[in-house]
């Protein structure tokens, strides 16, 4: 690989990466400043917020990037007029789902709140798509400027507002800020001037492209944000609190292990031949995102008492809650990367199997509610969709020659770590983790043909 293409990868993904951090650091900021009940009722606008973000800007980045003439006037003229509908149909729906969604939450003080996230709608139409179009060229510093500069915007906004208003309307605040100072800075990295135009015919290709993506995307929104929905109507706002704490911190660096990633291996992936280039490939791109899982696990775990000592009140069961959230998002970070591999491969319905698992996991979750069960097993549904749907990734790549003995490794090193997370008390759940890490950094090549390169 050309250090030009190396250089705007490592760009993307510090930018996503730092993006990711800095919203972990609004959600803490706020967890300090914000009661229990009012972090956990911040927490449940991200529910919202990520329907209206799917339905604004779900798959139009890869149409633009796909389309053979993205990078014409006329064609950028006609995106930004396809996602100026879908942002009118986004606001509309926000307005007429705020209330089915606050009563479904047994939220309904949050019912205006979930209607102001309306207005985030134009904001993410505001932007301009010079930012997509510089992808197709491999110019990422560009969209990493507007993702990690709205990120730092929300994160500066999030404090004051949390002093001056003192509950979750710091958050909705925070949230528009963000999407404000993105197409803001969207528009101030630009080179062509803002157009939008409505041609029929381009915009009813883009949405018959955008569809399944936006259909899977729907499966990744549920399976992200289920588990929050069920914890808010079963428990209440301050079990959300808690629960919403442990997820932002486990969810945040798994996120940017994420990102990094499939930023840094899909090229690669698409590049391999099939064989033991892809074999290897797609092991190692599987192998270090077990190494990422098990840093994270045992980052929760070490961490663990520093957390007891600083999270008090309703917000105490975070600590407790913290290592299987981690270990949950282990199992997703080694599920995306297996899913990575098959999508490199042509598989366009890897995602939405990878995520029915998932799905299906919150139908346990659930259960475990109803019948009273506690936060830490409604984790242990979320691990056991997890690993489900690995299986099911991995059992659709068995025609790929030594794809699945490759990533067996990985498979096998994780797996158990992950279980001890739920079993082991506080610290000592890092020792599995640990001598996973330990095992998978033993490297282990897997001979390739002259000319192949991984």
């Amino acid at each position: 690989m050309s250090r030009a293409p190396r250089r705007g990868g490592l760009t993307l993904a510090g930018g996503l990466a730092g993006a990711a951090a800095l919203q972990l650091g609004r959600n803490l900021a706020l967890a300090a400043l914000l009661p229990a009940a009012d972090y956990g009722r911040a927490a449940a606008l991200a529910v919202m917020l990520a329907g209206v973000e799917l339905a604004v800007l779900g798959g139009l980045q890869v149409r633009m990037v796909q389309h053979p003439r993205g990078g014409a006037v006329p064609v950028q003229a006609a995106m930004q007029g396809f996602v100026a509908l879908r942002a009118a149909l986004a606001a509309a729906l926000a307005l007429l789902l705020a209330a089915p969604l606050a009563a479904l939450l047994g939220l309904p003080e949050l019912r205006w709140g979930f209607a102001a996230l309306a207005l985030a709608a134009p904001l993410m139409a505001a932007a301009h798509l010079d930012r997509d179009r510089f992808r197709r060229a491999r110019r990422f510093g560009p969209g990493a400027l507007c993702l990690a500069g709205g990120a730092a915007a929300s994160l500066l906004a999030a404090v004051p507002l949390a002093w001056w208003l003192g509950d979750w309307r710091a958050m909705l605040g925070a949230i528009l800020v963000q999407h404000a100072a993105t197409a803001a800075l969207s528009h101030a990295a630009a080179r062509r001037p803002f157009r939008i135009a409505f041609p029929r015919g381009e915009i009813a290709a883009a949405a018959r492209f955008t569809a399944p993506l936006m259909l899977a995307g729907a499966l990744m929104l549920l399976a992200a944000q289920g588990d929050r929905m069920l914890v808010a109507r079963a428990l209440g706002p301050e079990a959300l609190g808690a629960f919403a704490l442990a997820m932002a911190l486990a969810t945040a660096p798994a996120q940017m292990a994420v990102q990094v990633l499939a930023g840094l291996h899909m090229p690669l992936l698409a590049r391999a031949r099939p064989g033991p280039a892809f074999a290897a490939a797609a092991g190692h791109a599987a192998t270090r995102a077990a190494l990422a899982g098990a840093a994270l696990i045992a980052a929760a775990a070490l961490g663990r008492p520093l957390l007891e000592r600083l999270v008090q009140g309703d917000l105490a069961p975070a600590a407790a809650l913290v290592v299987p959230a981690a270990a949950a998002q282990a199992l997703r970070v080694l599920r995306h990367m297996v899913g990575v591999a098959a999508l490199a491969r042509g598989d366009a319905r890897s995602d939405l199997a990878g995520n029915l698992p998932r799905v299906a996991a919150l139908l346990g979750a659930g259960a475990i509610l109803a019948a009273g069960g506690p936060l830490a097993a409604v984790l242990g549904a979320a691990a056991a969709g997890e690993a489900a749907g690995l299986a099911v990734l991995l059992r659709r790549l068995r025609a790929v020659p030594g794809a699945v003995p490759t990533l067996a490794r990985p498979v096998l090193a994780l797996g158990p770590a992950a279980a001890a997370a739920f079993l082991l008390p506080g610290p000592l759940a890092a020792l599995p983790a640990l001598l996973a890490a330990a095992l998978l950094a033993v490297p282990r090549p897997l001979p390739l043909p002259a000319g192949d390169t991984p």
